[in-house]
């Protein structure tokens, strides 16, 4: 079975203690609001320990910073992930050369796993592991 939250449409109390909202059936997960920073996105992840597609938008500053820290040591953080969507953020970095961007900046280039990546306007980067 496949749970499957969109954080705006929820009563999730993102704000709650973290011990207290750890959602291991969750596999599936859409933040429609911004990701404010990498606290934010620590919080949320440490709360969805079992992810396999994310889909999430990212701040206006510090975008980098989040899809690193997604990255870094991904066996640890998000060791089921399958598929990464992020919108908003400062495309500009990633989208000529999104695969170049992830391996310069990411923790990716020291992974062995295989992974396919795009960019276009209307779904962001998108990451295939």
């Amino acid at each position: 079975m496949v749970f499957h939250y969109d954080i705006d449409k929820t009563s999730l109390a993102l704000n709650a203690p973290i011990s207290t909202l750890v959602h291991n059936q969750i596999y599936r997960l859409i933040i429609a609001r911004p990701i404010r920073d990498e606290q934010d996105l620590s919080n949320l992840l440490h709360q969805f320990p079992n992810l396999c597609y994310l889909t999430i938008t990212l701040p206006a500053i510090d975008s980098h910073t989040c899809l690193a820290y997604i990255f870094h040591n991904k066996t640890a953080r998000l060791p089921h992930l399958l598929c990464l969507q992020a919108c908003g953020g400062t495309t500009n970095l990633w989208q000529e050369a999104p695969y170049e961007w992830l391996i310069s900046n990411t923790d990716l280039k020291y992974s062995s796993i295989l992974f396919h990546v795009t960019y276009n306007e209307n779904y962001g980067l998108v990451v295939w592991l």
